[in-house]
C-alpha cells in the first residue's frame, strides 16, 4: 500500500473561538477533516482560528502569527511532509499565510492555496503594495483553489498564470444535519446569520425592516445571529427605535441550537458588501430557506438569476432590502417552492462526497 501523503492543514480548526464566534472557514475545514478525505490523507494540522472579534490587539496577533510561522517553517524542513494546504482570508490573514507560502515554495515545498474572502478582493482594490503581495505570493503556488469561476477570473487576471495552476472548488457541505421545510406560516421568520460588521450589510437590514416596521409587523420578524464590533451600537439602536417586536438578537448559535435556528426560518437575508462564498448561504439552502442576497463574490453564480431560489438585489442598498423582503412575506407559497429548489439545487452540487474527492486528487496531484 502507497504512503498516504503527508500535509500540513493550515486553517480553522476549534469548535469555537474563545468568544464563542464561529465561521465559514471554520466550518469548511472542520466538515473537510470529518470526511473520508482523511482516510487517504496523513494530515499535519496548524489551526488558525481567530480568537475572537472584533481581533485581539494587534501585538497579540503579530505574536501569535510569529509563533505559527516558526511551526510552519519547522514542519516544511521535515523531509517527510510533501506539502501545504492553506486556507487564508484577507488583509492580516493574508499577510501570514502569503509568508507561508513563500517560506513552503523556498524549500521545495507542494502548495496549495485556498483564498477564501471578499475581503482579498478589497486588499487588491485598495493598496497596491498589497496588490503586489498577492500577486507575488499567488505566483509561488503550485495550485489556487477558487470558489467560483468569477474568482478565478479576479486572480488569473491579477497574476498572468495559465489555467492549470487554477482549480474551481466551490464550497461543500454535509447535507445530513439539515432538514427540509415545510410551507411558512405567518408571521415569517427571516435569519441573519454572521458577522457583525459594517461589510456585512447588516446596518442597511436593520435600516430596511426600521422602514418597513409598519407593514411588516405581525407578518415578519428578524432573528440576527452572530457578533462583531457593531453589536452594541446595534441593540442601542434597535431599542431607541422601538424594534425589539420585529428583531431579536441571539448572538452565536452553534450545532444543535444552530440547526434549531435554521429549521425554524424561512428566508435568509445575506446584505454583504463582499463576499467570498458564505458557507451561511449553503446552509441555509440545504435546510430549504429561501434566500434574498447581494451580487457579490459567488453569490450570484450560485443562485443564478432565475430567481427560482431567491432574490439577488444590490449590495449597500437597503431599498432593495426593503423590495425583496416584503414582496417575499407576501408569498408563502413562493418561498416554500424556492426553499425546495434550494435544497434540490445544493445536493446536486455541492455536497461533501464530491468534493473531498476533488481535494484528494488536487492533493496527490505531486
Amino acid at each position: 500500500m502507497a504512503a498516504k501523503p503527508r500535509i500540513v492543514f493550515v486553517g480553522a480548526f476549534k469548535t469555537q473561538a474563545a468568544d464563542g464566534t464561529v465561521g465559514g472557514q471554520l466550518y469548511a475545514c472542520r466538515t473537510l477533516l470529518a470526511s473520508p478525505l482523511s482516510d487517504h490523507i496523513d494530515w499535519v494540522l496548524l489551526d488558525t482560528t481567530m480568537e475572537s472579534l472584533p481581533p485581539p490587539p494587534l501585538w497579540r496577533r503579530a505574536w501569535l502569527a510569529i509563533k505559527r510561522l516558526l511551526i510552519f517553517t519547522r514542519h516544511m524542513l521535515t523531509p517527510s511532509i510533501d506539502g501545504a494546504l492553506i486556507f487564508t482570508s484577507g488583509r492580516f490573514s493574508f499577510l501570514e499565510k502569503g509568508t507561508m507560502v513563500q517560506i513552503a515554495a523556498l524549500l521545495g515545498k507542494r502548495v496549495v492555496l485556498f483564498p477564501r474572502s471578499g475581503l482579498i478582493l478589497d486588499d487588491i482594490q485598495r493598496s497596491a503594495r498589497r496588490k503586489r503581495f498577492v500577486r507575488n505570493v499567488m505566483r509561488r503556488c503550485d495550485v489556487i483553489l477558487c470558489q467560483s469561476d468569477s474568482w478565478k477570473g479576479i486572480f488569473q487576471d491579477l497574476t498572468g498564470l495559465p489555467d492549470e495552476r487554477f482549480q474551481i472548488r466551490p464550497n461543500w457541505i454535509d447535507l445530513a444535519p439539515y432538514a427540509a421545510q415545510t410551507t411558512p406560516q405567518p408571521p415569517i421568520q427571516l435569519l441573519y446569520m454572521g458577522w457583525l460588521e459594517p461589510h456585512k450589510g447588516i446596518w442597511e437590514l436593520v435600516q430596511a425592516i426600521e422602514a418597513q416596521q409598519e407593514t411588516l409587523r405581525g407578518q415578519a420578524t428578524l432573528a440576527v445571529c452572530g457578533s462583531g464590533a457593531l453589536d452594541a451600537e446595534l441593540r442601542t439602536y434597535i431599542a431607541e427605535q422601538n424594534l425589539q417586536d420585529l428583531i431579536e438578537f441571539r448572538g452565536w448559535v452553534t450545532g444543535p441550537e444552530k440547526q434549531a435556528v435554521l429549521a425554524e426560518s424561512d428566508v435568509l437575508v445575506l446584505p454583504s458588501h463582499l463576499e467570498g462564498f458564505p458557507n451561511i448561504l449553503l446552509e441555509s439552502m440545504a435546510s430549504g430557506l429561501a434566500i434574498i442576497a447581494t451580487r457579490v463574490g459567488a453569490i450570484p453564480e450560485v443562485l443564478g438569476d432565475r430567481n427560482e431560489i431567491g432574490v439577488l438585489i444590490d449590495a449597500k442598498s437597503s431599498a432593495d432590502i426593503e423590495r425583496a423582503i416584503v414582496n417575499l412575506v407576501k408569498q408563502p407559497t413562493q418561498i416554500a417552492q424556492m426553499g425546495t429548489t434550494a435544497r434540490n439545487w445544493v445536493e446536486a452540487r455541492y455536497s461533501i462526497d464530491g468534493a473531498w474527492r476533488q481535494m484528494l486528487e488536487i492533493l496527490n496531484n505531486s
